[in-house]
């Protein structure tokens, strides 16, 4: 996957609770196999401003560490990765389950076909993988 067609990624906080996302590097492996219990549904995506999209999901994460986790997709225009900076449903000291957003903007043309598979990663240890989900969508 390339970052050519990709201009950025928000999280958007638009609820009950805004979370400030860890910032830096680190040297520790990502994870690759789905964490049990680790479990996103509900896949929402929908068209929010010119050649952007919305990933809408809920979320159980039996850790309760989600906040400062990241969204996750590998898409057929580019691999998104970015700290979760809010819910829009959730609190902050019971993230164990609720709603988030992540916002993403392509630099492309309208009409373009967009597909990949969405996750969440948390930031217990080295980070919990949920499971993937699917998706296909045009952007407008």
């Amino acid at each position: 996957m390339n970052w050519s067609g990709l201009v950025g990624l928000v999280v958007v906080a638009l609820g009950l609770a805004g979370l400030s996302g860890c910032g830096g590097s680190s040297s520790t492996t990502a994870p690759t196999t789905p964490s049990p219990g680790f479990v996103i549904s509900n896949l929402r995506v929908t068209p929010v401003t010119a050649h952007g999209v919305a990933f809408t999901v809920d979320f159980t994460d039996p850790n309760g560490s989600v906040s400062g986790g990241k969204c996750n997709g590998a898409t057929n225009l580019g691999t998104l990765s970015l700290p979760i900076t809010g819910f829009l449903n959730g609190t902050l000291t019971t993230d164990s389950s609720g709603t988030l957003q992540c916002q993403v903007q392509f630099n492309t043309a309208s009409g373009t076909p967009l597909s990949g598979t969405f996750s969440l990663t948390d930031v217990n240890g080295n980070g919990n993988l949920s499971n993937a989900l699917s998706f296909s969508t045009v952007l407008q």
